[in-house]
């Protein structure tokens, strides 16, 4: 039985994940599997199905508070706040099973190694301009065309972008543009997302990215709205006692660490927030791509045999290094000191 059809029976029994207190034990993968990712998306996407279901799959008949608005879940997208909750359960079991904790340890697979990578803060920025309908052609003197002010905004991020530092960084997408040419859109959308090496330079940069924003909506007359993403994804602060434990035994395995200098190192993850609340690293590790990360053909090259070995070095590498810090009071008090003087040099 897949993880799937697990989860969809485990799922109608449970009625809910969470009472007062979890429902749900979990001490390994196989637990994890069914109660989280990957099998809590069956779950989901049956009650988008079938609503009804809510109050077969979850434990909406006697939840305190668990909230989300379910538009953006585990990658299945905008399936809504019933079909949601699946989810929205397994990490409040999450948060309960693994409260108190020291350490965290994880890595990701790149082109090359990377000990200490560069993680950038980011913000998701959702964009609508609205303006007024009229014919293109027959009295364009009455509309307010909402996709002129997005093209003008996006002219000037884009201009912005010239004089940004390397670790600065603006992308955008144009969602919605218009219905037809021969009517002046009234509504049109985006999706910015910025970043930057700090949380200070991020909110810095996000309000210069604002005022492009702004400036499209005075050019054309229209008006603009902005939502912020809900959570910002903070840089990573590496911790250096762990990165040198780790970098020992990936030494002693074989596969000695480096740090190749063209190695994935400019991206963002919610590994940085944990690594404001405890000591933490986040190396990458190659594999052999012919492409960089989010690629098709990196996609491929993960499923390769030598991926899958570098994989298990790493893996290893990782938990005899959350063993040394379990077995070595030292160790971790290094890492805790290191970790207390990381949050006091940045605030």
């Amino acid at each position: 039985m897949g993880y799937d059809e697990q989860a969809m029976a485990a799922h109608r029994e449970w009625r809910g994940k969470i009472d007062y207190a979890s429902k749900v034990t979990v001490s390994n993968h196989e637990d994890l599997s069914v109660v989280y990712t990957p099998g809590v998306a069956a779950p989901c996407l049956a009650i988008e199905k079938d609503p009804s279901l809510v109050r077969v799959l979850t434990g909406v008949g006697n939840l305190v508070a668990v909230i989300t608005d379910g538009s953006a879940v585990l990658g299945l997208g905008n399936i809504g706040p019933q079909a949601a909750l699946p989810v929205m359960e397994g990490k409040c079991v999450l948060f309960k099973a693994f409260a108190g904790v020291d350490a965290a340890l994880m890595a990701h697979p790149a082109p090359s190694d990377v000990l200490r990578p560069s993680v950038s803060a980011l913000q998701q920025l959702s964009v609508t301009f609205g303006g007024r309908n009229a014919h293109a052609a027959g009295a364009p003197w009455e509309g307010r065309n909402a996709l002129d002010a997005m093209v003008i905004a996006y002219s000037a991020i884009a201009a912005l972008r010239q004089q940004l530092p390397p670790d600065a960084l603006v992308h955008g997408v144009i969602t919605h543009g218009g219905e037809k040419p021969n009517i002046i859109p009234d509504r049109t959308t985006a999706e910015f997302v910025v970043r930057s090496r700090g949380a200070r330079q991020l909110g810095r940069l996000k309000q210069r990215v604002l005022a492009c924003l702004q400036a499209g909506a005075d050019a054309s007359g229209c008006g603009l709205e902005v939502k912020e993403g809900e959570h910002v994804y903070l840089d990573m602060q590496h911790n250096e006692p762990m990165v040198e434990a780790y970098a020992a035994h990936l030494t002693a395995l074989g596969a000695p660490a480096v740090d190749d200098p063209r190695g994935f190192n400019a991206f963002s993850t919610d590994m940085g927030n944990v690594s404001y609340v405890v000591p933490s690293i986040h190396p990458v590790y190659g594999i052999p791509a012919e492409a960089g990360n989010h690629t098709s053909l990196f996609s491929d090259a993960a499923g390769a045999d030598e991926a899958h070995a570098a994989t298990l070095v790493v893996a290893k590498a990782l938990a005899l290094t959350a063993l040394d810090l379990i077995s070595d009071p030292e160790l971790l008090g290094r890492a805790k000191a290191s970790f207390t003087a990381q949050m006091a040099e940045v605030g």
